[in-house]
């Protein structure tokens, strides 16, 4: 599997999961190459993804026209209205900013879910093979070479992150990814499907 290009096999199951819940309109929320966006709306879903690096969606977007909707918008704050989406994901994106700004990327995934709508997303861990690389900028989040803040949360941590929701799935997932210059990192992050709750 190649992790810039195919989708995660997690995230085709909950694709089957949505389906039984009648859900039909999806946000992919930090969508980058639109891998997963393109997968949910082949399987018939109606898909916004969205980035803040609109060139790459742009790429994506040319290579599979049709396949989805894409608009430049930042996980902090989107142009979308109330309890829009039957559904959220939010893979490898949330933790790539500070511990505040997770707060603010996950009240607005909750603001724009619907009551009942689900939400998979992923938190990386302290034993992820990155933690500690680069300059620490605030206890647990680090700046490395690459210009991109990773945020690593303990499982107190993520479950007061995730504690206006109602857990459905929980797990951890250890990965290995191999870097372009050629080293491996073991990726470790906790994997969660919740719910906003009914009423």
């Amino acid at each position: 599997m190649n992790p810039w290009r195919d989708p995660d096999p997690e995230i085709l199951r909950f694709g089957e999961t949505l389906k039984t819940h009648g859900a039909w309109r999806i946000h992919d929320i930090g969508c980058g190459t639109g891998r997963h966006a393109l997968a949910l709306s082949r399987a018939g879903f109606c898909v916004i993804a969205t980035d803040i690096d609109f060139p790459t969606l742009a790429a994506a977007v040319a290579g599979n026209p049709g396949g989805f909707l894409p608009v430049a918008a930042s996980m902090l704050g989107s142009p979308f209205s109330d309890a829009r989406f039957d559904g959220i994901v939010a893979f490898n994106v949330v933790y790539h900013t500070r511990r505040a700004d997770m707060e603010k990327a996950l009240a607005e995934a909750y603001r724009t879910l619907r009551p009942g709508g689900l939400l998979y997303l992923t938190l990386a861990t302290p034993e992820h093979g990155s933690y500690g690389r680069g300059a620490e900028v605030e206890a647990n989040t680090f700046l490395p070479v690459s210009g991109v803040l990773h945020h690593f949360s303990d499982r107190e941590e993520a479950e007061v992150l995730l504690a206006r929701f109602q857990v459905i799935r929980w797990d951890k997932s250890a990965l290995d990814y191999h870097t372009r210059q050629g080293d491996t990192i073991r990726c470790i992050h906790w994997r969660a499907e919740v719910k906003k709750p009914e009423g």
